[in-house]
């Protein structure tokens, strides 16, 4: 979970507001994965985290991987079309007449 900026002042108060019962237990789990604080800005652990909590967060998705069989699935075998895709037209000039469809 990124949480940078104003973000994390949004979320606490989400949390507070929403479950207020658990918003301490929820922030404190996040902290534990990011040495204490809400985000960590550090290239190779703002995505990952630290510590035993992500550690055991990482193998339980691992698990859920194989168990669901999504290690070993190709694009297209999740229904993914790249026939449709297409080029977008170059940035209209100012007064340029945009198109409806």
């Amino acid at each position: 979970m990124r949480l940078p900026l104003e973000l994390k002042e949004l979320f606490t108060e989400w949390l507070r507001t929403h479950v207020p019962d658990m918003a301490d237990h929820v922030l404190n789990q996040v902290r534990e994965t990011r040495g204490g604080g809400l985000y960590d800005a550090e290239f190779k652990t703002r995505m990952k985290g630290t510590g035993q909590r992500a550690e055991l967060l990482a193998q339980r998705f691992e698990i859920a991987c194989k168990r669901l069989n999504l290690n070993n699935q190709r694009p297209q075998e999740f229904g993914m079309d790249g026939s449709q895709f297409s080029v977008p037209p170059p940035e209209p000039k100012p007064g340029d007449q945009l198109r409806l469809f």
